[in-house]
């Protein structure tokens, strides 16, 4: 089987086009993601209030939640990642850390 960057390198490339692109797409995505996980949070506290004797398991999840700036941070640089991969022509794998 033929690897990606063999299939696509090269074939019709326009690199002024993709430039653009992440630069359209890449913020809003970012921004997307930071507002879902505000929401996530406003909602996990609300699920806490019900929550009675199990409240403890949506504070933790509210406080992971509190490390937004890394989580946007890392999503961020995953998608950066992700785009210069496919600037390259080559397979994005993305790994856990």
């Amino acid at each position: 089987m033929s690897s990606f960057s063999h299939e696509f390198a090269g074939i019709g490339r326009n690199q002024s086009l993709l430039d653009k692109s992440r630069e359209s797409i890449v913020p809003p995505l970012v921004e997307a993601f930071a507002t879902a996980l505000g929401r996530f949070d406003d909602a996990l506290f609300d699920r806490a209030e019900r929550a009675g004797n199990s409240q403890g398991a949506f504070l933790d999840g509210m406080r992971e939640l509190r490390r937004r700036q890394e989580i946007g941070g890392r999503y961020r640089d995953h998608l950066v990642k992700a785009w210069r991969s496919l600037d390259r022509g080559s397979r994005f794998r993305w790994k856990m850390p």
